[in-house]
């Protein structure tokens, strides 16, 4: 679902007859729809607006601050209530709305603002008698009569009473909590890794050893082991890390778009950090992007489970084409905006001061982004000293986890494949200075005597932090903070911040 609105939909059945209002004596034409579309338009804008003022005076801690939200509810309702659409057809609202639940909180707020059926009628513009029907879930109320019922301020009803989720588990759709972006075609992509796969061999896109579900399951299964962790997640300096961007979001609220999320646990424990700092009267809204549909619903099931008061919308997208999507382009809001790529994505691209320089080319002056990455063992002038003192390369060989993982799109899709072995290559021939790379290569043995076949599975590079944040400077993201971290103090590891100059 996109956009970002709160979209009550109307089905007016087809020749239904339209009213008059008192803005023109016309039958509705072709130029009335569409201004009852902007009208339209303009509501759901108010309701955003009213939800989030309202959402607002849960988190406020002092009178004042109360008071002040209050207030500014009575002018939305206002407003909302002079925004009118009269002429258009009041056909009922159809929908997964749970009305018995809405008739029963209408009935009760009526109750506690001593209101009549009759005089609640009166104020939205129906029978007392539509009000018990309302009440008791006989008939359901048209677009205009709801939003003439959230607009009466005695009553306090909430957007959320419409919109949230009902006690018999049925979540309601008029508030999206999803955007599928465009061009996102898992069926596309699958087909392109197959025929890749299919073929005498090639260089995977990364994206793809997350997208099947299978793969997504064994990605998880190496990710959440008690070595993986240990080893990337719970030595992250999160407290540091969320200092530093409270410092720059100060009272305004935060919006994070975390590009390319995985299983959105490391996000989320910096949003559990970050919404501990923040004052009360600041919002949080948790964008989550990520073209693996599973592992996309794992971390906005994940997310909705463990953060509370803040809103999670989950983008079935690739970052790659981010200039696209309405959360990669600039925004007048007065929101500080942060970008992650979490989870040492950074280090599969294949060219990262492109993507700094042209794919976060609709980043706004001011935006702020967080990556985490891998350090060098040795300069990439010294391929000896690498060889000898990278963990990796030391080993030589993957986890065998890992191998279960990067191995399983090879068996599904390389037709005769009979074996697959993996091995790992230095590269020292990379685009940001004092980095070096490190490429998975699978050989797979075939079946009836075919020539065995090369593919490079995942490609991961090492940085020089201060040479990557020089890189990055020069194509206008300037560093605000290097955090070094890593098991036993080894600093192998670092989070860096930057800025949009």
């Amino acid at each position: 679902m996109s956009g970002d609105s709160f979209m009550l939909a109307q089905n007016t059945p087809a020749g239904s007859s339209n009213r008059k209002s008192g803005l023109t004596n016309k039958p509705t034409h072709e130029l009335d729809a569409a201004l009852q579309n902007r009208l339209e338009s303009i509501q759901d804008k108010l309701l955003d607006a009213l939800h989030d003022a309202q959402s607002l005076t849960q988190v406020a801690r002092n009178n004042d601050d109360i008071a002040s939200l209050t207030e500014s509810i009575t002018h939305i309702q206002l407003a909302l209530s002079s925004v009118t659409t009269d002429w258009s057809a009041e056909a009922e609202i159809k929908g997964p709305i749970n009305w018995k639940l809405f008739g029963e909180r209408l009935y009760h707020r009526r109750s506690e603002a001593k209101l009549s059926q009759k005089e609640v009628g009166a104020k939205s513009g129906v029978t007392g008698t539509f009000i018990r029907y309302i009440e008791n879930a006989v008939k359901h109320p048209s677009r205009k009569t709801l939003l003439r019922l959230l607009a009466i301020p005695e009553l306090k009803m909430k957007v959320s009473d419409v919109t949230q989720r009902s006690p018999d588990g049925v979540e309601t759709t008029w508030l999206p909590t999803a955007y599928l972006a465009p061009r996102y075609d898992p069926v596309r992509m699958m087909m392109k890794m197959t025929s890749l796969l299919s073929g005498s061999g090639g260089q995977l896109e990364q994206s793809l050893i997350y997208l099947e579900p299978q793969s997504a399951a064994d990605w998880m299964a190496t990710s959440n082991t008690a070595a993986y962790s240990d080893a990337y997640r719970s030595i992250i300096p999160f407290p540091e890390i969320a200092k530093s961007i409270s410092d720059f979001a100060g009272q305004s609220m935060l919006e994070i778009n975390a590009l390319g999320c995985g299983d959105g646990k490391t996000e989320v424990m910096l949003v559990k950090r970050l919404s501990d700092l923040l004052p009360s009267r600041s919002g949080i809204r948790l964008n989550l992007l990520d073209v693996s549909h599973s592992l996309l619903i794992e971390a906005n099931t994940h997310a909705n489970a463990v953060l509370e008061g803040v809103s999670v919308f989950a983008i079935h997208g690739d970052f790659h084409e981010l200039p696209s999507y309405p959360q990669g382009q600039p925004k007048s809001r007065p929101i500080c905006r942060l970008f992650t790529m979490l989870g040492y994505t950074l280090v599969n691209l294949q060219d990262e001061v492109r993507f700094f320089r042209d794919t976060l080319s609709g980043c706004d002056t001011g935006d702020l982004f967080l990556v985490d990455i891998l350090t060098v063992a040795a300069p990439p002038e010294q391929p000896d000293e690498i060889l000898r003192l990278d963990p990796a390369l030391r080993a030589k060989q993957l986890r065998s986890s890992h191998e279960a993982w990067l191995s399983g799109p090879i068996r599904r899709h390389c037709a005769g494949a009979t074996d697959v072995k993996f091995n790992l290559e230095l590269d020292t021939q990379c685009p940001v200075p004092g980095s070096y790379g490190i490429d998975v290569i699978a050989t797979v043995t075939m079946s009836g005597g075919k020539p065995q076949r090369r593919f490079l599975m995942q490609r991961f590079r090492r940085y020089d932090p201060q040479k990557l944040a020089d890189t990055l400077a020069a194509v206008g993201w300037e560093q605000q903070a290097i955090f070094l971290y890593g098991a036993d103090d080894s600093k192998s590891l670092a989070a860096l911040l930057f800025r949009k100059r």
